[in-house]
């Protein structure tokens, strides 16, 4: 029995940015329990926005979150990069 082939698809939402932040943490891991290394380091940038489209979005309130991680395989990465969230 063949599996079917699994179809990626992508979609773009045109978003107009309101408002954002940026954090960052840098700080010493002694033992590396949370890195693996000296140092542990968090950085996010969230966007505040609303939805330009499509018409059934247009208007809506959303939050962006985009996370980094300097240890995340470049092959990979693009799926973890974050979160939307927004009202209904």
């Amino acid at each position: 029995m063949s599996r079917k082939k699994t179809v990626e698809t992508y979609e773009s939402y045109p978003v107009r940015i309101i408002d954002w932040k940026v954090d960052y943490s840098l700080r010493l891991d002694k033992d590396g329990s949370l890195s693996g290394g000296p140092f542990w380091e968090y950085c996010s940038l969230e966007l505040q926005g609303e939805f330009l489209g499509p018409k059934k979005l247009e208007g809506r309130e959303v939050t962006i979150t985009l996370l980094g991680s300097r240890s995340l395989d470049e092959k990979i990465a693009f799926l973890f990069i974050g979160f939307v969230s927004g009202s209904q």
